[in-house]
């Protein structure tokens, strides 16, 4: 183990690895989208923004996302910045991608300290030091969980010339065995941290960044982190940040929502990436009357909501320019809710989607197929009731059992884990796959089943005439919906289903 010697300065570069165009990591279901839709690499930057606040540390964030970056000019630029910690995120299906560029760049720069980050190596720390050895890469260690106070104290560490190793919240390989330091404590001064849009600013290109349900050019804000809800196949909450929602207090948030107005005049949306934003609706009341107060309502906000918001707090969202909510429905049966945990009741969405359609929140609508004891009519009755609801849009998409979820354990113990090949997770084209099999019920059968929802969700004539109305209406709103259909068209037009 190289030791390096104390210095004045050092650069902690951080690395959203190249793999698939447009592929995003930080997604609950990593994948190139079916919309278009890129995410930011949002919590690799909050840790970045996190190192930039040790004194002697200069930091550089690399996102090979969009699709311009090689491997080779990756590893390039982290030997220009002479790079003593380097950073990676990964995930369960570019896993064996990102282990390679991190071990390239480890034999590129041997005294840089080269570790790994997210949730697939977070649960899966003995697997991946396992197939690190078996491969013959080199790797200095994986960051186990939430990794922004573990990134500060190794650049202060490695800056002082002294032992890394120890730090919380590491996993090593030494003579052969694996070492763990613990988990780190959890971030509760959220506002110590500088805002991830200075980071988004200085090092990433903003309109490469889209969702179709937001406004565009857009940003991704979090304002806390942890989701008090468990719902069985949730990977975050499981394996990185708790059940606990830690949250930056309401004025630190608007605080950000300023700087985007006054620093990126030309962002027009805001994504809130809280699991569920509207956790806390005390907070989320403040929060918005901060915003009207202080004038912060000329961006259109989205967020993560649970189909539980109160008219009250709707009514307070509206005035302060929120627009949209991104909702995990998952499924139109009863039963299969109660057994994926989610802890939603039937009637109560329908109540929440009739309040917010009065209210003016438009609602992105997330479904998903093959849940635990899933049949043909189950699914029938979830898109059903997908098109029942008054909502925007919606997603349609197999069940992905990642690795440290109550849902991967289950398929696992029951011998209907599909593959342990995690580059399985994805098609050749990086789209969901369900790698799970369940009695009756095929993977062809729950993704064909989701193309035939979504032919039949978007190309209803009153879905068209809405959007086209929109498009005509609003300029931001035509261009955020011609960049999304120019995507989803062609899945729309390829007919697998029945």
């Amino acid at each position: 183990m190289i030791q390096v010697a104390a210095t004045d300065a050092i650069n902690a570069t951080f690395i959203n690895p190249p793999f698939m165009r447009r592929f995003s990591r930080e997604s609950r279901s990593p994948s190139v989208t079916k919309s278009n839709t890129l995410y930011y690499p949002h919590f690799l930057c909050y840790a970045a923004a996190a190192a930039s606040t040790v004194e002697g540390v200069t930091i550089d964030v690399i996102d090979g996302s969009p699709g311009e970056l090689t491997f080779e000019e990756v590893v390039e630029r982290t030997c220009k910045n002479d790079a003593r910690l380097v950073v990676l995120d990964t995930s369960t299906p570019s896993i064996y991608s990102d282990l390679k560029l991190a071990s390239e760049i480890k034999a590129a720069q041997p005294e840089a300290v080269v570790c790994v980050a997210g949730p697939h190596v977070t649960a899966t720390i003995d697997d991946t030091f396992a197939y690190i050895r078996e491969n013959g890469l080199q790797l200095d260690a994986i960051l186990d969980g939430e990794y922004d106070h573990t990134v500060q104290e190794m650049s202060r560490r490695i800056m002082a010339g002294e032992e890394w190793r120890d730090v919380k919240g590491l996993a090593y390989a030494r003579n052969g065995e694996v070492v763990s330091t613990g988990k780190s404590e959890p971030i509760h001064d959220f506002d110590a941290i500088p805002f991830v849009t200075k980071i988004y600013n200085q090092f990433l290109n903003i309109p490469d960044y889209f969702m179709a349900h937001t406004k565009t050019p857009m940003v991704t804000v979090i304002t806390g982190r942890g989701c008090p809800y468990r719902c069985s196949f949730c990977q975050l909450p499981q394996v990185m940040y708790g059940h606990k929602y830690r949250t930056r207090s309401p004025e630190n948030v608007v605080d950000e929502f300023e700087y985007i107005e006054t620093h990126l005049p030309y962002v027009k949306g805001v994504m809130i990436e809280d699991d569920t934003f509207t956790a806390d609706q005390a907070r989320v009341r403040e929060i918005c009357r901060l915003m009207v107060e202080r004038g912060v309502t000329n961006l259109e906000y989205t967020c993560n909501a649970r189909a539980d918001v109160k008219l009250e707090t709707l009514e307070a969202m509206k005035q302060a320019n929120f627009k949209m909510f991104c909702v995990g429905f998952e499924s139109g049966d009863q039963d299969i809710l109660n057994k994926m945990r989610k802890g939603t009741k039937m009637v109560r969405i329908q109540d929440f989607v009739s309040n917010a359609a009065d209210v003016g929140i438009h609602i992105h609508g997330c479904f998903m197929y093959g849940n635990k004891f899933e049949t043909r009519d189950t699914m029938e009755r979830t898109l059903d009731f997908a098109l029942s609801l008054d909502i925007d849009s919606a997603q349609f998409y197999p069940i992905m059992v990642s690795p440290g979820t109550y849902d991967y354990d289950f398929y696992k113990a029951e011998g209907l884990l599909r593959t342990e090949n995690f580059s399985e997770w994805n098609d050749g084209e990086g789209q969901h796959r369900s790698t799970v099999e369940r009695p009756g019920l095929s993977n062809k059968e729950i993704e064909d089943f989701c193309d035939l929802s979504r032919r039949r969700f978007y190309l209803r004539p009153r879905y068209v005439f809405n959007k086209v109305r929109e498009s005509l209406t609003d300029v931001q709103h035509f261009q955020k919906n011609l960049r999304g259909f120019s995507v989803l068209a062609k899945h729309l037009i390829t007919r697998k289903g029945a």
